[in-house]
């Protein structure tokens, strides 16, 4: 698989915010519904194992919602475009690939940065939380670390031709040379 460190972080930021914006639509679709529901009386099991999206989304208004929605699927698909710059079949272009993916990481970071400034929910984990800014760090890593490592197919694809090449000729010299005379003239024991 081709730059795998990148593949599953772009992969995982894709599904987080998409999943994120599902939630935000539908919660803005149903007026206010999760946070509600959330909010409501539960059997106790049930709420004790609810740590949901709704209460969080209390304090964002009802016209906010969409338009974070907008945001954060625009972020999901640029992450996935990403991906399919790595993963098509024709001719990848990583550097494409990295600004896209970069882009991505910027936009999250903006919307960490604004979240912690507003203190509202902007991404689904808690505004003061550090964890996002892990997971981009960590992100930023994998990107990092597949750009120094990649050095192109085509490259390794000619150095391994090369390379079994030299090792057939080298088998087939060894053979001749080490080859008893008999044996090569087809006159050897029987």
């Amino acid at each position: 698989m081709k730059r795998l460190a990148t593949s599953t972080a772009a992969a995982a930021w894709m599904g987080f915010l998409g999943v994120f914006a599902a939630e935000l639509l539908l919660d803005a679709s149903l007026s206010g519904g999760l946070a509600a529901s959330a909010s409501g009386r539960w059997p106790v099991w049930i709420a004790s194992h609810f740590d949901g999206l709704g209460p969080m989304l209390e304090p964002l208004n009802g016209s906010f919602q969409p338009l974070l929605a907008l945001v954060c699927a625009t972020l999901a698909i640029v992450f996935a475009s990403g991906l399919h710059v790595i993963h098509r079949s024709r001719a990848a272009d990583p550097g494409r690939a990295e600004t896209l993916i970069g882009g991505g990481l910027a936009g999250v970071a903006i919307l960490a940065v604004a979240a912690r400034a507003s203190g509202l929910p902007i991404l689904p984990v808690e505004p003061g939380s550090s964890l996002v800014w892990v997971a981009l760090a960590l992100s930023a890593v994998a990107l990092l670390f597949d750009r120094l490592v990649d050095t192109g197919d085509a490259q390794d694809d000619r150095e391994f031709e090369a390379s079994v090449s030299a090792i057939a000729d080298s088998l087939a010299r060894q053979t001749r040379l080490y080859t008893p005379s008999h044996t090569r003239s087809g006159h050897g024991r029987r």
